[in-house]
């Protein structure tokens, strides 16, 4: 994606999602099967690496993507450098009148900020329930969306 923006091409999103959405069908169905073991157990190595090398190769993928396509201003698997873009970003819009560079743009990207954090707070709820009720097949609703957003993408 990256490299086909930079050249003027138009990304291969649905690529992207493509993959997203098969790695996490595919992590449910072998969890299904018992690949990865009963749900909830505890960890053994070989077999829980290859459940956590799949399910870091989505999120890495994911994230990629939007740090692309955003030039690096969203980052959507972690909430580190976004809770300290917020603080900056917040205390920027309170000095706005100093600073008149930190105009409206600020505030927006602000709004964007909470945004996210909000929703990986929902999703991480959401996701407890659903991971708690329907063990491997949690990973259904992410699936749908990574499949969905992959329909929009073509």
């Amino acid at each position: 994606i990256d490299v086909r923006l930079h050249t003027q091409r138009t990304p291969l999103y649905s690529l992207a999602f493509g993959l997203c959405s098969f790695i996490i069908f595919l992590v449910m169905t072998a969890g299904q099967w018992g690949l990865f073991g009963e749900f909830g157990r505890a960890l053994e190595l070989h077999r829980d690496f290859t459940l956590l090398a799949l399910l870091c190769l989505v999120c890495g993928l994911q994230n990629a993507m939007v740090t692309s396509v955003s030039k690096s201003v969203v980052r959507t698997t972690h909430l580190t450098g976004i809770t300290t873009d917020l603080a900056i970003g917040i205390i920027r819009v309170l000095h706005r009148k100093k600073y008149p560079q930190f105009g409206r743009e600020e505030g927006k990207a602000n709004t964007m900020r909470i945004g996210i954090i909000v929703f990986f707070g929902l999703g991480s709820v959401i996701g407890a329930f659903l991971f708690d009720r329907w063990n491997y097949l949690g990973f259904a609703l992410p699936g749908l969306i990574s499949l969905s957003l992959l329909l929009r993408s073509l």
